[in-house]
């Protein structure tokens, strides 16, 4: 056998019967491991004979010349083994040793595959484990080497995130030594970019104002390497070729680095590792130190079994922030359930157990800013073990005008088929809007944009590797084509988290902190708030808690939550404009009504969607109770507040809205069938069809009052109910209206019509 072993055959990630197809890094990973290996030969040469000056350090120009000078790096491999060792990988299987030795190594707790007929399982130039690990990580961030060439092209920007300090000490002469194309040199000094050969500009940090503008005046390929909280300056927004987070160790990126690093032969028993090795959920939770420290066992299997050990210790250690296993918080709300069944599918394909066909293979998340669907997206990809590829129509438009805006859109698009399997995320897909606003100005745009992405959408659903996920706050403002099934397959909202879900986050971030009684009091002072408002007021207790130089508790954690300054005579307003709501709902259509939450700031009724084949009287009941909030505060407190208005998606814009429908758009006013496409009149609106208007609200405004007077004792009693629990769902809140219901709020049978609101002679309209 060969004394140096190859880089790496195929039976580790091959095309072989017992082995998954390689992943597309593949050929940047052998490739670098070569290279590493030749430079280590070389290093090795020169200290037995030290006669040269190229050194494994930053920006070595002069031994990229002497290479070029003295051609190609001699192979570290001879030509004969490396053809039998090219025979094996073909037969993943095959014994090269005697049967009586292979046993022999089998029963000593070794591994035959890895083991030469000379005796060696460890090649003879062994490449430091830090600097492979980078390499591989980098090999599987860069993915092809046509994907790294575009980013070594002239003029071309790049951002790195996610590399901590050691593996930035690291980048440069990883990057030339490794990953860069031959001759090509890696430098964080202009002083290193001379005529010893194309360079690549690096940078580790922000740089000086005067530097940035040194770097970007020349046409020197940049590279920002940055951790993951460093930003750059406001200038580089949206002028980025596509922002890279390094890639996370994966059991095939560990197969790889153990077939260079525990084998003589270049071959490892990759199932029994493969079955060792923990989950890549639970592998993306270590640190490059577990691997390192796993990687000083004798042999593959046991590197695997010490990894299997870190990651059960590490899965007992309490979390120190809101708890990124989304296989936990798929127990919490329907949203993250289905993101989890669609992970769990894509790890089945992987595996060869699930169809591609047969796999969910988009999803489109919907909610208000702040409900965590960036961050459920990012939780698909760590769950499933695979990178997330990121952007968003903000990003395509920051491009410039519509030819660069569509290029930017095709090149993520393609970033992700050459990534595959991944997830691709695209966020803000409500900024495409619709090809049905007539009122847009800019529809010849808008039109070119969305049919590129119907485009793309189409074409890479029709190869196998990509779950497209995307996001927006109103799916109500998209083009009916980008909803329909096989774009998007399953559209779900990401609501505000209910009670349960906060404490569940509170749990995770701050066990062993804080008493269970006191974090299922602050869960009751967060209700109304997204899992953004709590992620930012954790750190910020922490943070206060350090300065101050005390213990964080429950108090200084409810302080910046919020809740600790909340003034009762507001909440109470709060907690009768919901309950008002809700007796209203609940009067229409008993039993539609699945969740109340009130806050500080705001509250909430959930009720279940309208029905479609709505009568005038529907209409009616439905601006009642939009009405019947402002009416409770009225009826029991004396005034009403500013409450009720405000945006466009209040009370008030809500009933002004459905009120001018039933007048123009659904016929069923004063002028009957005529259908306008106008917007909702305003000011400018004709006088008699705003007093139309205002005839039907403040119709509408007295049976709120008029109602919420009947039930009157029943409002007051949810409202301190919820003032008390701050929210009330499932069978306790049906438990508690059905508690307070009477004659008139009794459920209709099919055979009854649904109960009207209360009449008010409609001569008059005003108390």
């Amino acid at each position: 056998m060969s004394q140096n072993a190859p880089a790496r055959p195929a039976t580790v990630g091959g095309s072989g019967p017992d082995h998954p197809q390689s992943p597309a890094w593949s050929a940047l990973a052998d490739r670098a491991i070569e290279r590493l290996r030749a430079h280590h030969q070389r290093l090795a040469a020169r200290r037995e004979a030290p006669a040269c000056d190229d050194t494994f350090a930053p920006g070595a120009g002069a031994g990229r010349a002497a290479r070029r000078a003295t051609g190609p790096r001699p192979d570290a491999t001879p030509t004969a083994p490396q053809a039998v060792l090219a025979q094996l990988s073909r037969s993943p299987a095959r014994r090269h040793l005697p049967p009586e030795a292979w046993d022999a190594i089998v029963a000593q707790g070794g591994d035959p595959f890895a083991t030469a007929e000379d005796g060696r399982c460890r090649p003879q130039i062994e490449l430091p484990l830090g600097e492979l690990l980078l390499a591989l990580r980098l090999a599987a961030t860069f993915t092809s080497p046509t994907d790294l060439a575009r980013r070594l092209a002239p003029g071309a920007l790049t951002v790195l995130t996610g590399l901590d300090w050691p593996d930035r000490a690291l980048l440069e002469p990883v990057l030339e030594h490794a990953i860069l194309p031959d001759a090509w040199g890696a430098t964080s000094r202009a002083a290193k970019i001379d005529d010893s050969g194309p360079c690549l500009r690096v940078f580790t940090d922000t740089a000086r104002d005067d530097v940035l503008r040194e770097a970007l005046g020349a046409r020197t390929p940049l590279l920002f390497a940055l951790a993951s909280d460093t930003k750059l300056p406001a200038a580089f927004s949206g002028a980025l070729d596509q922002h890279l987070t390094l890639a996370p160790i994966t059991p095939e990126l560990l197969l790889t680095l153990l077939a260079a690093t525990h084998s003589a032969t270049g071959r490892i028993d990759a199932a029994a590792v493969r079955a060792a090795l923990p989950s890549a959920a639970a592998l993306a939770r270590l640190t490059p130190e577990h691997c390192l420290i796993a990687a000083r066992a004798p042999n593959a299997r046991a590197v695997a079994e010490r990894l299997a050990g870190f990651a059960g210790a590490v899965a007992q250690t309490p979390a120190p922030a809101p708890v990124r296993d989304l296989e936990t918080l798929a127990q919490r709300s329907p949203a993250h359930m289905t993101a989890w069944r669609i992970v769990r599918d894509l790890v089945a394909w992987r595996e060869g157990t699930v169809s591609w066909t047969d796999l969910t293979r988009s999803l489109l998340l919907h909610g208000a800013p702040g409900t965590g669907k960036t961050m459920l997206a990012r939780m698909m990809g760590e769950s499933a073990g695979v990178r997330v590829i990121s952007s968003s129509f903000a990003a395509w438009q920051s491009a410039g005008h519509l030819g660069h805006m569509l290029a930017a859109m095709r090149r993520t698009f393609q970033d992700a088929r050459t990534a595959a399997p991944c997830i691709l995320f695209i966020d803000e897909i409500d900024a495409a809007g619709s090809r049905d606003d007539t009122a847009s100005q800019n529809r010849s745009y808008q039109t070119q944009v969305i049919n590129g992405f119907l485009e793309e959408v189409d074409r890479i659903a029709r190869e196998p590797g990509v779950i497209l996920v995307g996001a927006c706050n109103d799916p109500n403002r998209l083009d009916p084509a980008i909803l329909r099934p096989g774009r998007f397959d399953v559209k779900i909202e990401v609501p505000r988290p209910d009670r349960a879900f906060l404490e569940g986050m509170l749990v995770d971030a701050l066990r062993g902190t804080l008493t269970p009684a006191e974090l299922a009091g602050l869960a009751r002072d967060a209700v109304g708030q997204t899992p953004a408002d709590v992620d930012a007021a954790i750190r910020a207790a922490r943070a206060d808690a350090r300065h101050r130089g005390v213990p964080l508790d429950a108090d200084l954690l409810r302080h910046h939550l919020g809740a600790s300054t909340i003034p009762p005579a507001s909440l109470r307003r709060i907690a009768l404009h919901e309950a008002g709501h809700a007796i209203a709902a609940h009067h229409i259509d008993p039993g539609s009504i699945r969740r109340i939450q009130v806050s500080g700031r705001a509250g909430e009724v959930d009720r279940t969607p309208p029905r479609a084949d709505m009568l005038l009287r529907d209409l009616e009941a439905e601006i009642m109770v939009l009405l019947a909030g402002r009416a409770a505060e009225d009826v029991i407190l004396g005034a009403a507040s500013n409450g009720a208005g405000g945006s466009a998606g209040s009370d008030l814009a809500r009933a002004s809205a459905l009120a001018a429908a039933i007048e123009h758009r659904y016929g069923l006013g004063h002028d009957g069938l005529l259908w306008t496409e106008a917007p909702l009149p305003g000011l400018s609106a004709p006088p008699d069809l705003r007093a139309r208007l205002r005839k039907r609200l403040d119709t509408a405004a007295r049976q709120a009052r008029t109602l919420i007077r009947q039930h009157q004792g029943a409002v007051e009693a949810l409202a301190a109910r919820l003032e008390d629990e701050r929210e009330l769902a499932g069978e306790d809140l049906h438990a508690f209206l059905r508690s307070t219901a009477t004659d008139a709020t009794s459920a209709p049978t099919e055979a009854q019509p649904r109960p009207r609101p209360p009449q008010i002679p409609e001569n008059s309209l005003l108390e």
